[in-house]
């Protein structure tokens, strides 16, 4: 993870699943532990090849932590299909453009319930 003041930069990549969900969580909680003060993090999903439900999961559960600590979590450079798991599993968020021209479509993740719209499959 880079740090830039109080904002930690923690890129991500490969394909973030079931089977890399530990390393994951683990990852996230320790860039969460370095983030000074009230600042932020930002993940970046610019190397993301794929991203299951169970990754969504883990990173709107990041969201909780960073906002008791007064922070902010984002995702930044990230791939449609990331977007489009955010939809249609209704993770919390809202729109953030970030600082970075070439990404004008950030997204902040809010802490909150993680439900999906869709009916379990049977």
């Amino acid at each position: 993870m880079r740090l830039i003041d109080t904002v930690g930069v923690l890129e991500l990549d490969g394909e973030l699943d079931i089977a890399t969900a530990a390393a994951l969580r683990a990852a996230l909680d320790g860039a969460v532990a370095r983030i000074p003060g009230i600042g932020a993090l930002v993940l970046d999903l610019a190397g993301v090849r794929f991203c299951g439900a169970r990754t969504m999961l883990e990173l709107s559960a990041t969201a909780r932590p960073v906002t008791r600590r007064g922070g902010r979590l984002f995702l930044a450079r990230f791939p449609r299909a990331v977007r489009r798991l955010v939809g249609v599993l209704d993770v919390p968020h809202r729109p953030h453009p970030l600082a970075d021209p070439a990404d004008p479509h950030g997204l902040e993740l809010l802490p909150g319930p993680f439900t999906s719209r869709r009916p379990p499959l049977r």
